[in-house]
């Protein structure tokens, strides 16, 4: 009971301030929420309801939060409660991911061939034709309990807002997570087929307007804008757009080989 006491004194704790003025919103074992940590979490593009319920839950996550940390200190002893291994060897992980991602950014560095396009194709076993269902979509990924998903899904339900927000997407889902949401590009049907728990039916009506899907398999939530359907690309698309998607599988793979023979070279 006293667990829970946290959350019925939420609505008294609105109106308790701090010697700065900034409002406390919620309290627990002397560790104190300000509103202006609550605010600067909301996204601008919620108003009303939707912007009170968003508060809240950061409210009440951040309330349990607390009661474990509360618990955990309690239960652990100081060398199970000792991280400083693992925070090092974390921040050593990070810092050598975003050197390799800076060093790989410029894609001229990594140019792709039409022959070595050809010969991945080949080598895989694809189909090098254009003579393929295309569809065009914007996409999110996503842990089947993330806790991105209400802030996600109100981007990409809401067509302004999906047109408007795409950067809100991007600082959301940053690298961890798979999202794609280019308007313009267009992709293989079977490709996405394959990669999400999805079959398309009155695929001709993708024309008409925007449809966006939920979808769920065993450990992930998917989260789709169809925007449109063509049975195939025209002669003017596959030219100027040939087989985008191979080209970067095979960029990828030269960022990893140029990542490794750095790495070798220092051995």
């Amino acid at each position: 009971m006293k667990r829970f006491a946290f959350f019925i004194l939420l609505p008294v704790l609105f109106a308790a301030c701090s010697d700065t003025g900034d409002k406390v919103v919620a309290e627990v074992y002397e560790n104190k929420l300000f509103l202006s940590e609550v605010v600067s979490q909301v996204p601008d593009y919620l108003t009303g309801k939707d912007s009170a319920d968003y508060a809240k839950k950061i409210i009440e996550d951040w309330t349990i939060d607390q009661i474990l940390l509360h618990e955990a200190n309690l239960e652990l002893s100081p060398a199970e409660r000792n991280f400083s291994k693992e925070l090092a060897e974390l921040r050593k992980d990070l810092m050598i991911q975003a050197y390799c991602r800076k060093i790989t950014a410029d894609t001229t560095l990594f140019p792709v061939s039409d022959e070595e396009v050809a010969e991945f194709m080949r080598t895989y076993g694809m189909n090098y034709s254009v003579e393929k269902e295309i569809v065009r979509l914007n996409y999110v990924k996503l842990a089947k309990k993330s806790k991105l998903i209400p802030k996600v899904k109100a981007i990409l339900s809401d067509d302004d807002l999906r047109q408007t927000q795409k950067d809100v997407i991007e600082k959301l889902c940053s690298d961890s997570i798979e999202y794609f949401i280019d308007d313009d590009k267009w992709l293989y049907l079977e490709d996405i087929e394959v990669e999400f728990p999805l079959q398309l039916k009155e695929k001709e009506r993708l024309q008409d307007e925007n449809r966006f899907i939920e979808v769920d398999d065993d450990e992930y939530h998917y989260m789709i804008v169809l925007l449109d359907y063509r049975k195939h690309q025209t002669a003017e698309e596959s030219g100027a757009n040939k087989y985008d998607h191979v080209r970067d599988m095979i960029r990828q793979q030269k960022r990893v080989q140029f990542i490794k023979e750095k790495i070798d070279a220092l051995r």
